[in-house]
């Protein structure tokens, strides 16, 4: 199955923020949050958010960023995980988890300032041994 997921992917890696008041704690960096109901939304519209795939996947991911700013295509890819699979996503559940990927392919495309986004590519996988 092949969807696309709008908008520019911020890298979850460097996602969390620490707020020192009332108490230093650590909160989410609210871009990630922004994007990720975002792609909730999307895999609503599309109806791919019941999913519930059990088995093992192959995944295929073409990403073109908003801008030049530097960000690692694999932490980029974790936030794309993260918006496929229930991991306190509103229900969302593409995948159940994301040790399902066996194979994964991602390229970084280059940027699209027009229209970031992440083209995917989701398919059973196979073991070719």
């Amino acid at each position: 199955m092949k969807f696309t997921l709008y908008g520019n992917i911020p890298a979850l890696k460097n996602s969390k923020i620490i707020i020192t008041k009332p108490f230093p704690r650590l909160v989410s960096n609210p871009r990630v949050v922004e994007w990720t109901n975002y792609a909730i939304k999307q895999l609503k519209e599309l109806k791919l958010d019941n999913l519930n795939i059990d088995y093992e996947v192959s995944l295929k991911i073409k990403v073109w960023r908003g801008s030049k700013h530097r960000a690692d295509i694999d932490n980029i890819a974790q936030t794309i995980f993260d918006s496929l699979f229930n991991k306190n996503n509103k229900g969302v559940s593409v995948i159940l988890d994301d040790s399902q990927i066996k194979h994964l392919e991602i390229t970084n495309m280059g940027v699209d300032k027009e229209n970031p986004r992440a083209e995917l590519e989701l398919e059973k996988y196979v073991d070719d041994k």
